[in-house]
């Protein structure tokens, strides 16, 4: 690690305090960096009692949080972690422009394909970095977090290698007990996080609100999975990205593990909010179209996920 880097107080600004954002925020925390929280709701509940993770071998408690309710409240930040939904990015992105011209940092913690292009017309390209989360969370109350398992990311710049920020900033995320990479090649990280995202977080909705247990039980959720796997697999392949087949199997191996974990995509379709159909499988279909490679397992989920979104959404990439 830079020591320069190692020795300055680090600013962070988290974007979002659902469960992903609260619990990387937190855990970055622990590591004595200077963290604080975006916080659109129950603001006061958060900073009177302080913000909960709670996991099967223990509990991080983070008292008294540093508690924004906009990023106008700001006037620095070494990075800025984004742990909203990418349906919000439009709506974000310009209100990002004025920190990333005083130089910071923008780590998009998100799914999907494109998220880290929807930031390029305000924040300079080698300013955005991406994130991959492998981790079971659930929000259970505003500031209280349930860690169910995993926790480990992939960190990638949006163009080029690691700089010795993001190598910095996972160096973080390790001295707080995580397993926190940097790669070289973001967009094949991304669409390697689709192998999983893409079946487990449509099929928990399609199948009628199931956890992922319930999908790989089911005989055919479980042969709708391997096929949706195998199609992103073989999409990917032709981008150039060579994923290989077992990683496809230890995927499963590791859903097995989460026993009733549902997915925060299944939570917001079932608290009826909008869920991210443009960028983790509407993206993946039009890269597929696009490189002539028939999907029906795709296009059929996509269809299915598309009746079930509240016709408020608005998507960029049309099915028809």
């Amino acid at each position: 690690m830079d020591t320069n880097l190692s020795s300055k107080k680090l600013r962070i600004v988290v974007v979002g305090a659902g469960a992903v954002g609260l619990f990387y925020g937190a855990k970055l925390a622990t590591t004595n960096a200077d963290v604080a929280f975006i916080v659109q709701t129950a603001i006061e509940k958060i900073k009177t009692e302080g913000i909960q993770i709670l996991s099967n071998t223990d509990k991080l408690v983070i008292n008294k949080p540093t508690c924004f309710q906009s990023l106008d409240e700001v006037d620095h930040a070494d990075w800025i972690l984004l742990a909203t939904k990418a349906t919000a990015n439009q709506q974000i992105a310009p209100k990002l422009q004025r920190l990333a011209n005083q130089g910071s940092r923008l780590l998009i913690l998100q799914n999907g394909l494109g998220n880290e292009e929807e930031f390029a017309p305000f924040i300079p390209k080698n300013q955005i970095a991406g994130g991959l989360c492998f981790v079971c969370l659930n929000r259970i109350e505003p500031g209280k977090v349930r860690h169910f398992g995993y926790g480990r990311m992939k960190l990638g710049q949006a163009t080029g290698n690691p700089t010795p920020e993001l190598e910095h900033l996972a160096a973080r995320w390790q001295q707080a007990g995580l397993d926190v990479q940097c790669v070289s090649n973001l967009a094949e990280a991304r669409w390697r996080k689709l192998i999983w995202n893409v079946p487990f977080n449509g099929l928990t909705i399609v199948l009628g609100g199931v956890g992922v247990n319930q999908v790989l039980q089911s005989v055919k959720g479980f042969k709708r999975c391997k096929a949706l796997m195998e199609e992103i697999r073989t999409v990917a392949n032709a981008y150039g990205f060579l994923i290989e087949p077992q990683f496809l199997d230890q995927q499963i191996e590791d859903t097995r593990k989460m026993g009733d974990y549902m997915p925060s995509t299944l939570l917001d379709w079932l608290a009826g909010k909008t869920i991210e159909l443009e960028p983790i499988w509407l993206r993946p279909l039009h890269a597929a179209r696009k490189a002539g490679i028939p999907v029906p397992e795709l296009e059929r989920l996509a269809q299915e996920l598309q009746s079930k979104t509240p016709p408020v959404q608005e998507h960029k990439t049309p099915l028809s």
